[in-house]
């Protein structure tokens, strides 16, 4: 009986691993960045995250890509800020009281970073000297950004893979 020995070709890990690279910003530009630009539809231009991209990188022997922002009314609102804690007066003449309304609606919810409409202030008008705000609910838009996105990166990841096995 002859025996016929199968080689298998060689693989190329650069190639698999640019592939994987390839699959993480293709997902990272079409799938989570157009979610947490939809985050923020309708916030004021200043308070709009500038992301920043790092990577692609090996990390705890897994390849990521990650976004980064250091834009304070983007991090307060998604990862919450602890309350009650004094709002900073405004530049006002000393002892002028600031008024404000006693609740407020805001455009996101927990869960449902993607809700809409504009956030809207409520509630009788009071006037202190001292104003102390609640605390924001953290919203997680970025949390829920990729969890959305787990389901879309294995099938790029899978067309760079054949892209590769294709050559």
């Amino acid at each position: 009986m002859p025996v016929e020995m199968i080689v298998p070709s060689p693989i190329n890990f650069k190639e698999i691993t640019q592939a994987i690279d390839a699959a993480l910003i293709e997902t990272g530009h079409t799938v989570v960045l157009p979610r947490m630009d939809n985050a923020v539809h309708g916030w004021a231009n200043q308070n709009i995250p500038n992301w920043k991209e790092i990577g692609p990188r090996t990390k705890a022997g897994n390849r990521e890509w990650i976004y980064r922002t250091k834009d304070t009314p983007f991090l307060w609102v998604n990862d919450g800020t602890a309350g009650p804690y004094p709002i900073p007066k405004s530049p006002k003449p000393p002892g002028q009281a600031l008024k404000f309304q006693t609740d407020y609606r805001p455009r996101t919810t927990p869960g449902a970073p993607f809700s809409g409409g504009p956030g809207i202030a409520v509630g009788p008008w009071r006037s202190s000297s001292q104003v102390m705000h609640p605390g924001i609910e953290a919203r997680d838009f970025t949390g829920m950004a990729a969890e959305e996105s787990d389901d879309d990166l294995p099938v790029d990841t899978q067309k760079s893979l054949d892209k590769v096995r294709s050559m």
